[in-house]
């Protein structure tokens, strides 16, 4: 990263607001990422880089030397992270079985990877974007919040394990030890194969969308069968349901989707979510003729098959991904067309 603020000394004033911008811009999306990484949720992510640039600002008279700069806000970013991951951790909750079952982190839009290789080598860029996959990030949040900061310094961002043990103040030795911790767990729990999407090529992975949306708009659930594995599941918390099998999964979408009114049926939108095909999930208004986001679906497409369909269904989530689907909500209404065209001119020819 290339920084025109020179150097201060200790008799120099503290940063300028200017100085301080010049230095933080360049690495805001990757610092964002970073935080993403270590609580899992777009909103909290975004939250903590906030509060860590509130209190490098206030402590940046500690700082003497700017090529340190970047590890030194990346330190008290991770320690902000590990301070919320702490007081979640002392929240009170409801004992369940279904917990850590849809305890999935947050999928990141396009938009938040976009930055993150200015002013990086291009390597670099490249190890920022994985640590971002659905898999990765479910195996790493079954570890406890220290060893899942050790493992995203020392694995994804390549620290030396003494920086990582002077950014957590405890020594190399406790560093390396919860690294093969931390390793072992993931080897032996995540990422569950059939959420491994990472091998197939991206233009096939968006055939396996498009055919998959081809299907949904003509509510062929034989189409829709033939997509999914023998063992696929389907979960769309806050809905406690697991559908377990292609036989499940269809029946559901039987039952309970195409056996809707066509002009009351849920409508898709496709986009991409943490590098998987995606969908924004849009319930119609009858009232109003036009259509609301209701949550995100993520597929995750194994050899030409989809192995796993994840609904997230938050409003505000869908919210995020509305731009890189090609629309805007001042557009959503032309997506409930009159029953009558629906059929001649599906959703997909308006949102490639």
């Amino acid at each position: 990263m290339s920084m025109k603020v020179s150097a201060k000394s200790r008799s120099d004033d503290r940063l300028t607001e200017d100085e301080f911008a010049q230095l933080i811009e360049p690495l805001r999306p990757a610092l964002r990422l970073h935080c993403y990484r270590l609580v899992g949720s777009l909103d909290d992510a975004e939250d903590m880089v906030q509060e860590a640039l509130v209190r490098v600002w206030s402590r940046r008279d500690r700082l003497y030397d700017l090529s340190g700069f970047r590890p030194w806000v990346y330190r008290i970013a991770t320690n902000v992270c590990l301070d919320l991951l702490d007081r979640r951790r002392r929240r009170p909750t409801v004992a369940s079985s279904d917990a850590e079952e849809f305890s999935w982190p947050d999928p990141v839009p396009s938009t938040w990877l976009a930055g993150i290789a200015e002013g990086l080598d291009p390597a670099e860029g490249i190890i920022q974007r994985e640590g971002v996959g659905l898999a990765f990030l479910a195996a790493v949040h079954v570890l406890t919040p220290r060893q899942r900061a050790i493992l995203v310094l020392r694995d994804v961002l390549e620290w030396p394990a003494a920086e990582v043990a002077e950014a957590l103040e405890t020594t190399t030795v406790a560093v390396n030890s919860a690294l093969q911790r931390a390793r072992a767990v993931i080897r032996v729990r995540g990422p569950e194969p059939w959420t491994d999407s990472s091998l197939m090529p991206e233009g096939e992975a968006r055939r396996v969308a498009q055919r998959y949306l081809d299907a949904w708009e003509r509510a062929d659930t034989r189409a829709l069968a033939a997509l999914l594995t023998a063992d696929a599941r389907m979960a769309m918390p806050p809905d406690p349901r697991v559908f377990s099998g292609r036989v499940a999964i269809v029946n559901y979408f039987e039952s309970s989707i195409f056996s809707q009114p066509v002009d009351q049926r849920f409508r898709l939108a496709p986009t991409t979510a943490s590098g998987q095909p995606a969908f924004i999930v849009l319930a119609p208004d009858l009232a109003s003729g036009a259509a609301g986001r209701i949550g995100l679906k993520v597929l995750f497409p194994r050899h030409g098959q989809i192995t796993e369909i994840r609904g997230y269904m938050r409003a505000d989530l869908a919210a995020r991904f509305e731009d890189q689907a090609g629309f805007t909500v001042g557009r959503i209404r032309r997506l409930m067309m009159p029953v009558e065209r629906m059929c001649a001119a599906p959703i997909a020819s308006y949102m490639w």
